[in-house]
């Protein structure tokens, strides 16, 4: 029996098809927060869902390995949401200075844009030979000083993803989030590989 060279070529990509390139996509804002220092989280509600406590615990691992402490009182607050939202439904930047926060997650083609046209989310296409729409995952932070009101950091990462489940993308997207806490770096874009 012979294999035709078409079905030889699909066979080799099929397993390839669910790993890649992760294009992940940061921005980070504000005057910074040194290492070492003290983190508490602001309240949450009452009833929280199981990916908010992923998302939190995810969050706290990655801010112990870059040597932050999270204690039951400090002088700054970190903010954490978890949403979703459905993919009609545009997310803009308001008139102030802070960011949002939260954990997204939407279909990656649709991206979500402020005025002039700036990309705060930007859309990914559809790659050859993927099997299942992409899904727009995103984990934003804020460190609020709590007694002036001042946000001073904001931070997020983003990635699309067409196989990976939000709970897989958690670690790394955690990780990225708060990379650039020490110093933000506005925005940047970081290639790894993974599972799509």
């Amino acid at each position: 029996m012979r294999t035709h060279p078409s079905m030889f070529l699909a066979l080799l990509l099929a397993p390839a098809a669910c790993a890649g390139p992760v294009e992940t996509h940061l921005r980070s804002a504000g005057a910074g927060v040194a290492s070492d220092t003290a983190l508490m989280w602001a309240p949450l509600p009452v009833e929280v869902q199981a990916q908010t406590a992923d998302a939190r615990a995810a969050l706290s691992d990655a801010l112990r390995e870059k040597g932050y402490r999270i204690v039951d009182d400090a002088p700054l607050a970190l903010s954490m949401g978890l949403a979703e939202r459905p993919a009609g439904i545009g997310v803009t930047k308001g008139q102030g200075e802070a960011l949002s926060m939260g954990l997204a997650e939407r279909p990656a083609g649709i991206g979500v844009t402020k005025g002039q046209g700036e990309a705060l989310s930007p859309a990914k296409q559809r790659r050859p030979l993927q099997s299942c729409a992409d899904r727009m995952l995103r984990v934003s932070i804020s460190i609020t000083d709590r007694t002036s009101g001042d946000t001073r950091y904001a931070g997020s990462a983003e990635e699309a993803h067409c196989h990976a489940r939000l709970a897989e993308a958690l670690p790394r997207l955690a990780r990225l989030a708060v990379a650039d806490m020490a110093r933000p770096a506005g925005a940047r874009l970081v290639q790894s590989a993974g599972r799509d």
